[in-house]
């Protein structure tokens, strides 16, 4: 079997899971080789249609809206993102292979729990009391600030713009009540941050995926599809969390899930 080669995006969480898949499939004895892209939108989508690689990780609503440019949904539904990029993906002879139960998606974010506050319908109801605080491009893009606000109609006493560190350093010090978020950031677990529910599904899904060529060994697919069920928002967090605030490095985190999750 050709050394297999797996493509990857340029950041810790993506680094993280090819170096676990890579060793994976070194345990069945499959050689790979971990390609990282350069930081563009197409990049890795690119170099699996010229065959440079053989499969990467990607974001289901990342594919739907930014690559492929489908149909907005107005209540967002992931398993009809799914077949759509599934379908499209046909067309260049590629496929979804799998997915893997996390999702690496918006998320309103605050320091506690605020009074009964557990859903963005519950925050839209009292919005008016609160500061929120988002990257710049959050306000404007329409995955963003726009999506929440034609569903929930918020109306915030202010909206101020950070950029990600200064906009959580913020958050910390009291000086914003919400921000913008990711699902998967460490940073929920080292300041012990509350989530919010999209109660009415405003933000796309943002879930890993597998995108693969049509013809990779049975060995191999057989090994990234046992993926699935294994890797939720929850142990993303952790493995993006010993990198982060733990200084384990790529190598140690994926021994660390392979014994602790896998074996």
């Amino acid at each position: 079997m050709d050394k297999i080669r797996i493509g990857a995006k340029p950041f810790n969480e993506q680094m993280i899971l090819v170096k676990i898949i890579s060793k994976l499939l070194k345990k069945e004895n499959i050689e790979s080789e971990i390609k990282v892209s350069e930081p563009v939108l197409e990049a890795n989508y690119n170099s699996l249609k010229n065959k440079e690689i053989d499969f990467y990780i990607e974001y289901s609503g990342t594919i739907y809206n930014a690559l492929f440019n489908l149909e907005e949904m107005d209540k967002w539904d992931n398993d009809i993102v799914i077949k759509r990029v599934a379908e499209r993906l046909e067309q260049d002879n590629l496929i979804l292979l799998t997915d893997l139960d996390y999702e690496s998606g918006f998320v309103i974010t605050s320091k506690n729990k605020k009074e009964d506050i557990d859903n963005i319908s519950k925050l839209a109801e009292k919005s008016q009391e609160y500061v929120f605080s988002c990257p710049g491009p959050y306000i404007k893009r329409k995955d963003g600030l726009p999506a929440l606000n034609r569903t929930y109609n918020l109306k915030f006493k202010d909206t101020v713009s950070y950029q990600p560190d200064d906009m959580y350093k913020a958050l910390l010090n009291d000086e914003v009540d919400f921000i913008t978020g990711f699902t998967t950031d460490s940073r929920v677990i080292e300041n012990d941050l509350f989530l919010l529910d999209d109660d009415k599904n405003a933000l796309p899904p943002y879930e890993a995926i597998i995108i693969s060529r049509n013809d990779l060994p049975e060995k191999v697919e057989k090994i990234l599809k046992s993926l699935k069920g294994r890797i939720d928002n929850k142990t993303i967090r952790k493995l993006n969390y010993m990198f982060d605030f733990e200084n384990k490095n790529t190598e140690e985190i994926a021994e660390y899930y392979i014994k602790n999750m896998v074996d």
